[in-house]
């Protein structure tokens, strides 16, 4: 008996002609071989339905080629009616898919993600974080908990995230209980944006749909994406006024990449950085002088400017008339945002000067808008705090409340973090206090504020072993921080190590050479090592920087005592 009775024995019908059945069962195989590696390699493309769609694609060609090859009628027919069978399942199960939506907990809190990038183009970068930050900004003006998206990406650069373990990783560092992140790739004069959201918590993820719209129609993706966050939570609208804004912040394209850009800048931190970020948003606005974001995001960057010239008196009032001018404008154009309104807050406290109680108030009523405008503005309630505590600040009226809600808002807010360490350890709770500070290093380990922070709070507790060890990876960090130098002088000094102690004061002197308490510390530790001469020196210097004659006249009596010293040696 042929092969080919066998096979006609199995199947139930006579074979015409063995070629015919081999390119037939050919041509299945290869069909089913090119869906299967479709979706095997293009897996975080496809959704659910673009599956059902190709299969059953694959399918009517299937049958096609069967019944012409094969000319069996009733087989045929058993396959058509099976098929039938199939799509009408498909069709029970899409609808029903189609309406359901995930019941959101009470307080739900989402990050969205800046997108990973499908080439290696620097100049992605305005796609791939402005997607994330179109969208966010919108989510915003819904009743759920957003972390700021230049917060949210600047945890994700750090940690150079791109797999799927390490978003959901972050999302749980970062107390959400949803993250939006994906894929943003340039095809031809379009952008073709994949993206998933991933319950935190849950253990699972929903695949979205995919989209592809023209590059230059950037607010339309972020309004897809949105639509379908909110459709698949059913999450009201809380700002209608804001969402209006979000839409389409501005309506100049170069504008918006400009903005991007100075955001990509701004997350690197440097001054140099900084500056290149203030170029930025100042060019977005001159491209577009309704772009109220990128108004609000230069007096941020000012602002950081100006807190490091402090010491240059001109260049620190000039950028704080700058910062008023933008901030006012902002606050005038859109009154419903919560970032102009909080930025404009934040240019009153830096104009009090810490003691003009009218502007303190006028401060205070900008961040009270800014909370109410959105609740979950991390920033605004840390603003508060601030507030609450240079109004009274024998009594921290609201101080760690409000601290807590700006953490609550944002767990990777490391200002906020150190700031309610600081007050713990005021309070002796210094488990709490240590608590803080390691936490805000699990957001950043690289963050020299935090370092400092821990490294003096060891040395506060006569620890200066632990205190060195901080310190020290604060300085491979930076440098030239002066405070960095100046707090690890002091651990090397308790620790028994004064030659190394001397040359961490000089540094920090040569970083900060106004810094009183610079020349005391350096001071001290000559004399300590009998350096009388060099002591004394180092007095004169610091001399030239006291003001109260008490102090002045102190200072005077130890030079006269060194100088006894170095005449009996």
């Amino acid at each position: 008996m042929a092969i080919w009775d066998v096979i006609a024995a199995i199947i139930g019908y006579p074979i015409r002609h063995p070629l015919e059945t081999t390119f037939g069962v050919s041509l299945a195989i290869v069909i089913g071989g090119l869906v299967y590696f479709f979706f095997k390699f293009n897996r975080d493309v496809f959704r659910t339905t673009d599956i059902i769609w190709v299969s059953d694609a694959a399918a009517v060609a299937f049958i096609i080629i069967f019944t012409a090859l094969v000319k069996n009628l009733a087989a045929s027919l058993i396959l058509a009616v099976l098929f039938l069978g199939a799509v009408a399942a498909q069709a029970v199960y899409l609808t029903r898919r189609g309406t359901s939506t995930i019941a959101l907990r009470k307080e739900a809190k989402v990050a969205i993600m800046p997108f990973a990038l499908g080439g290696s183009a620097d100049e992605d970068w305005e796609a791939a974080y402005g997607l994330a930050e179109a969208v966010s900004r919108c989510l915003s003006a819904y009743e759920i908990g957003v972390i700021e998206p230049f917060r949210a990406a600047a945890g994700y650069v750090r940690r150079g995230i791109t797999a799927e373990t390490d978003v959901t990783g972050w999302g749980e560092a970062l107390e959400v209980d949803y993250v939006v992140a994906g894929r943003v790739r340039r095809v031809g004069r379009n952008l073709q944006v994949n993206y998933k959201i991933f319950g935190t918590f849950e253990g699972r993820d929903w695949r979205r749909p995919r989209i592809l719209v023209p590059a230059d129609q950037p607010f339309v993706v972020a309004r897809m994406v949105l639509d379908d966050i909110v459709a698949l939570y059913d999450i009201p609208v809380k700002n209608d006024a804001a969402l209006a804004y979000y839409h389409e912040p501005t309506g100049v394209a170069t504008a918006w990449q400009l903005y991007c850009r100075g955001r990509r800048f701004q997350i690197a931190g440097s001054s140099a950085d900084l500056e290149k970020a203030r170029e930025a948003f100042a060019q977005a606005l001159s491209e577009d002088e309704g772009f109220t974001l990128a108004a609000t995001a230069a007096v941020e960057v000012i602002l950081q400017l100006a807190r490091r010239q402090v010491r240059d008196e001109d260049k620190f009032l000039s950028l704080l008339e700058e910062a008023y001018r933008i901030a006012l404008r902002a606050v005038r154009q859109r009154p419903e945002l919560y970032e102009a309104q909080n930025i404009m807050g934040e240019v009153f406290v830096f104009l009090s000067g810490g003691r003009d109680e009218d502007l303190f108030r006028r401060a205070q009523t900008r961040f009270l808008e800014a909370v109410r405008l959105n609740p979950n503005s991390a920033r605004s309630w840390y603003n508060l705090a601030l507030i609450s505590k240079y109004s009274v600040p024998e009594e921290d009226v609201g101080y760690a409340d409000f601290l807590g809600k700006a953490i609550s808002a944002d767990p990777s807010y490391i200002t906020a973090r150190l700031a309610l360490g600081r007050h713990l350890n005021e309070k002796n709770d210094h488990e709490g206090a240590r608590r803080q500070y390691r936490l805000a290093l699990t957001y950043n380990p690289r963050n020299t504020s935090a370092l400092n922070e821990l490294g003096y709070f060891y040395l506060q507790r006569s620890d200066p072993g632990h205190a060195v060890e901080i310190l020290e990876r604060s300085k491979e960090v930076d440098e030239t921080n002066a405070t960095t130098r100046y707090y690890l002088g002091l651990a090397l000094f308790r620790h028994g190590e004064a030659a190394q102690a001397e040359e961490e004061f000089w540094a920090a002197l040569a970083f900060k050479p106004q810094t009183l308490k610079y020349y005391k510390a350096l001071a001290q530790t000559l004399e300590a090592a009998e350096k009388y001469a060099e002591a004394i020196s180092v007095w004169e210097e610091a001399l030239k920087r006291i003001s109260e004659e008490a102090e002045a006249k102190t200072v005077r009596a130890i030079i006269a005592r060194l100088a006894e010293k170095v005449k009996a040696s």
